[in-house]
């Protein structure tokens, strides 16, 4: 075990994990014509909505027989649309203010990508 504190920078996703850093809630983040992008919160994920892509996995496996494998869509520094209400589990790291920023969960919590 480190005696050092870990930081989000060090945190590498497997598999099809994806680290992100939620904007803000819905109420908060702008979508198409300034208007608020509304996704329903869940009790233990307050926050739904933009989110930054901040680290990756390298893909999953289909269990199909040959076991192809299927590389992430998303990729770091991608803004993205996300629904934290499954496969997710908040990242806590001496953060200061009572929000939560980080969220560690599967690709499928990504609805959208912003396109640039």
């Amino acid at each position: 075990m480190s005696d050092r504190e870990p930081t989000i920078e060090s945190l590498k996703p497997i598999r099809g994990q994806v680290l992100i850093e939620l904007d803000g809630p819905p109420s908060e983040t702008p979508g198409e014509h300034g208007k608020p992008i509304a996704l329903p919160d869940a009790p233990n994920m307050p926050m739904s909505g933009w989110a930054k892509v901040l680290a990756c996995g390298p893909g999953h496996v289909l269990n199909n027989g040959d076991r192809t494998f299927v590389p992430l869509q998303v990729k770091v520094g991608d803004r993205v649309v996300v629904d934290t209400r499954k496969d997710a589990f908040p990242i806590r790291l001496n953060q200061k203010g009572g929000r939560l920023r980080y969220v560690m969960c599967s690709e499928r919590c990504v609805l959208a990508i912003e396109e640039k």
